[in-house]
């Protein structure tokens, strides 16, 4: 029941700063940035495809090649990079 409930509260946490970033993102690109609204526009389209494509790419990747914890585990030392 706690597992469940921890990921749950996980879930809830991802969707809230995903909706958060999407809904400010528009708005800090041209306002901020001093980007074209075509330009913002596009880099937002751009960062909501490929918030949609990696989550496909690693279900993939864990169910043909490396397993769910392996992937978990690539995919977090990479996400750290990144950051």
């Amino acid at each position: 029941m706690m597992i469940l409930l921890r990921n749950a509260g996980m879930e809830l946490c991802e969707r809230l700063a995903y909706y958060a970033i999407q809904s400010n993102l528009l708005h800090y690109l041209t306002k901020v940035l001093h980007q074209s609204s075509t330009e913002a526009f596009k880099a937002v389209l751009t960062w909501t495809g490929i918030t949609l494509i990696v989550p496909i790419a690693g279900g993939f990747l864990a169910d043909a090649y490396w397993g769910r914890y392996r992937t978990i585990a690539i995919l977090s030392i990479v996400y750290l990079i990144v950051i």
